[in-house]
């Protein structure tokens, strides 16, 4: 009775076949990668051409694999480079200067076992009354020199006009030494 007929054009039917394929090839591939487990993969089916590089994991092999994968250790490198540890700064200070142009000294060392890593001296005001601070004497001399072996600094210094109740403070950085 009721009678459709279509009429395609040239070409079109090409079209239309391509599209079915497609939308066949699209869910063909997902239904079966939902529907295929590991039972159903016959023993030894799956070679290593058949798994994309990098995706084993040692998490996915067994305790007995991963023991064949660890060789024997190697023989010890060598000895790294000496290390500095235990860092410690140590202070001295000098008598008070009379004012009369004279020297001062002090000698700083390091804790047992440790040696100078660096040093530094400085003219203060060594009167707690007075709170002057620290100075800085154009004419003046403080200096120090290594002792002990690389165990302390002697500092000492001079100043011609160097006012009463000044000294020098020296300053060590010790330390470990391997």
């Amino acid at each position: 009775m009721f009678g459709i007929r279509i009429r395609l054009r040239p070409g079109m039917f090409a079209g239309v076949v391509a599209l079915l394929a497609l939308v066949v090839a699209l869910s063909g591939g997902a239904y079966a990668a939902g529907k295929i487990t590991g039972q159903q993969i016959a023993k030894n089916a799956i070679t290593s051409k058949h798994i994309k590089n990098g995706q084993v994991t040692s998490a996915d092999l067994s305790a007995e694999a991963r023991t064949r994968l660890t060789g024997p250790r190697g023989a010890a490198g060598t000895p790294g480079t000496p290390g500095v540890s235990g860092y410690q700064v140590v202070t001295g200070t000098s008598a008070k200067a009379t004012g009369a142009g004279d020297w001062v000294d002090v000698t700083v060392s390091c804790p047992a076992g440790k040696k100078v890593l660096t040093h530094g001296v400085t003219w203060t005001k060594l009167d707690p009354d007075d709170i002057q601070g620290i100075g800085v004497y154009y004419s003046s001399v403080a200096q120090g020199t290594i002792v002990g072996g690389g165990t302390g600094v002697k500092f000492y210094g001079y100043a011609p006009s160097m006012p009463q109740n000044w000294g020098i403070v020296g300053q060590v950085v010790c330390a470990n030494v391997s």
